[in-house]
């Protein structure tokens, strides 16, 4: 059977992880180095892109940084994410939404297809303090339909009853269709779990097991920081066959005018077919930057 991406050990890049720093030696609001959006990524059949906009957007929205003054994870880069009000690109900018993402995505039918099991993680780090807290319920990570809207998607809050930044889940292929015509699906049905607490000022893991279909036999298992939050069973992908696979986005995304300014760094992202290749899989666009020249095996 041939192999659908090229993986090597992630052991190789590591590199090393800087010392812990104070949360005031952080410069969170300064963005870093501008990822180019006129080429694409790619990694076996896996191609990562950028959105387009505007060139002032261009500087801030997704930009690698170094340390010491911004938080790294592993190697000696990571990735940071600026979703600031007025920002926007092509039809996006009549509706005011904000879009600071990156696309994973391979060639039709071979990733995330009816039947296929999935394991996807990464890392996030939210800075501390009031300034960046979402006022309302942004995506930080979504698996989209080709042709309709996400199914499976991930969102960030702030709880002023728990006093805490907390994530979201939900599945719209679970819930009833509002909309025939834009196949909008209803979101409280599509709520698999609110009010999951997630700390600010370091390092969190999130990680994924999805089993993507369009029957009762898909399933939904989530984790953060290796803490079961969620077993959901159910179908994972939209009945509706014309709309086709889906493909991940990971970053802020987010719908509506809501303020502030939201930042949030993100590192490691692995995907497998099993935990096992999930684990070792290697992508230079995310491990470290140092690595963009080395081949991969």
């Amino acid at each position: 059977m041939k192999r659908l991406f090229a993986f090597v050990p992630f052991v190789i890049c590591l590199g090393l992880t800087l010392l812990p720093l104070t949360a005031d030696a952080y410069k969170y609001n300064k963005p870093g180095q501008p990822i180019s959006t006129s080429t694409t990524l790619s990694w076996g059949n896996w191609p990562f892109s950028n959105p387009n906009g505007n060139a002032r957007r261009k500087k801030r929205a997704i930009t690698r940084v170094i340390g010491p003054h911004h938080p790294i994870l592993e190697g000696n880069s990571a990735l940071r994410f600026e979703a600031r009000f007025g920002d926007c690109a092509t039809e996006e900018c009549v509706s005011k939404k904000n879009r600071s993402e990156v696309y994973l995505s391979g060639p039709s039918g071979s990733l995330e297809k009816q039947g296929a099991k999935m394991w996807y993680s990464w890392n996030i780090f939210i800075p501390p303090g009031k300034k960046y807290r979402p006022v309302t319920n942004p995506m930080v990570g979504q698996w989209h339909h080709d042709d309709c809207e996400p199914t499976v998607n991930l969102r960030w809050e702030y709880s002023d009853d728990l006093k805490s930044h907390t994530l979201l889940l939900q599945n719209s292929a679970i819930a009833s269709v509002t909309n025939e015509e834009t196949y909008d699906h209803d979101f409280e049905e599509s709520i698999l779990k609110r009010n999951m607490k997630v700390p600010t000022g370091r390092w969190v893991n999130i990680k994924f097991n999805i089993r993507w279909s369009r029957k009762n036999d898909g399933y939904v298992k989530f984790w953060i920081d290796s803490k079961s939050q969620i077993v959901a069973k159910g179908r994972t992908l939209f009945p509706k066959k014309s709309c086709g696979n889906v493909y991940f986005k990971g970053g802020i995304f987010r719908t509506n005018k809501g303020k502030p300014t939201l930042v949030m760094y993100w590192d490691n992202f692995k995907a497998g077919r099993t935990k096992s290749e999930m684990q070792t899989s290697f992508h230079p666009f995310w491990q470290d930057s140092d690595c963009l020249d080395k081949p991969l095996n």
